[in-house]
């Protein structure tokens, strides 16, 4: 209520921006944000925030986040404004997890295009916008495609998916997920 109150917004808004609901976009409530917390816009919502919100709010079904779920997966011992790749376990970590769900893509039954953009917005940190700028179609086009190929991955169309779930189910047992 306090940080409302400082900067001129309801804290209705503040719990949104807190709970990954969303983050400001406008330059003018960046600029009270930084000055109200004297700290860059960069540290209080770092990329990792807007992609998760980006995420929330890309109308995926809660069974297409678990696919994606280890692409955004942040360490538990994660601080905001802390750079995740100073660390060279995570950024291993990191690696690995990349790897092997690009081999998921390269092995699944996708067409080339939802390859594209599944790569494109998670592993070139693309906006759904800058992507449906360079295919030239609407964002919620990009959206559509983007759902679609997810749900082809999650319903087992492809045979990469099999050992990839097998995986996750290894990390989940032994409480690394």
């Amino acid at each position: 209520k306090q940080l409302g109150d400082l900067i001129g917004s309801s804290a209705a808004t503040i719990s949104k921006y807190e709970n990954f609901g969303g983050y400001p976009r406008d330059p003018e409530w960046i600029r009270k944000f930084e000055e109200a917390l004297e700290l860059p816009i960069e540290v209080l919502f770092p990329e990792q925030h807007r992609r998760m919100v980006e995420l929330r709010n890309s109308g995926l079904l809660k069974k297409e986040v678990h696919i994606v779920k280890e692409v955004f997966e942040l360490p538990e011992h994660f601080v905001y404004g802390t750079n995740l790749l100073e660390d060279p376990e995570i950024m291993y970590e990191r690696k690995e997890r990349n790897e092997k769900i690009k081999r998921l893509l390269d092995g699944s039954r996708l067409t080339e295009r939802e390859i594209k953009i599944l790569k494109m917005i998670y592993f070139e940190e693309k906006t759904h916008m800058e992507v449906a700028e360079e295919f030239n179609l609407s964002r919620t086009r990009i959206d559509q495609i983007e759902s679609k190929a997810l749900r082809k991955l999650r319903h087992g169309f492809s045979p990469c998916y099999r050992s990839f779930r097998e995986f996750l189910k290894e990390k989940i047992d032994r409480r690394e997920i």
